[in-house]
């Protein structure tokens, strides 16, 4: 899902009625159902958020939140039948989206100051992304250092630690 500098919700609107425009031929407005008597068409509205299951990491990386948005798709007139024929086949067809035939309950109908009317319920996920946190720049190095023993190093004396006894001025070299 690509945001553009869109949020979760515009960008999933936007790429849904995309899509929507290809699959049913013509163009769909987002809105809420309205009655345009016998013209042809669609509405796409967001009727809801739903929540959706939730990942976690075990890193410092913050996983994004995840939801599904739900869209009500409507004709707009009895012309607008065929429209929404061609859009239902495309979504069976397809499987990128999951499709309800449910058309909701009366009271939604009754709320948005319509009757009840062939519809869909769309489906949609979406994520808030979590920018991931950028370590700090080292401006200087560590307050504490650490001395190294060197590669080999040679001793004089005739028992070195951790050998059996050397003669006398015999050099002992540890790798």
């Amino acid at each position: 899902m690509s945001t553009d500098g869109r949020g979760p919700i515009e960008t999933a609107t936007a790429e849904l009625a995309a899509w929507l425009a290809t699959a049913a031929g013509e163009p769909v407005p987002v809105g809420p159902p309205r009655t345009d008597g016998d013209a042809a068409g669609l509405t796409l509205w967001p009727l809801e958020l739903r929540p959706a299951q939730q990942t976690r990491s075990s890193g410092a990386v913050r996983e994004p939140y995840r939801f599904t948005v739900r869209y009500l798709l409507c004709v707009t007139g009895p012309a607008g039948l065929p429209v929404l024929d061609r859009v239902l086949t495309a979504t069976t067809t397809d499987g990128r989206y999951q499709v309800m035939l449910e058309a909701g309950s009366f009271p939604l109908w009754t709320a948005f100051g319509t009757g009840p009317r062939p519809a869909l319920l769309i489906d949609v996920p979406a994520q808030v992304d979590h920018p991931t946190p950028t370590a700090p720049p080292v401006l200087r190095p560590p307050a504490r250092r650490w001395r190294t023993a060197p590669a080999s190093w040679t001793c004089n004396s005739t028992t070195c630690p951790g050998s059996a006894s050397l003669p006398a001025g015999a050099p002992a070299t540890w790798r």
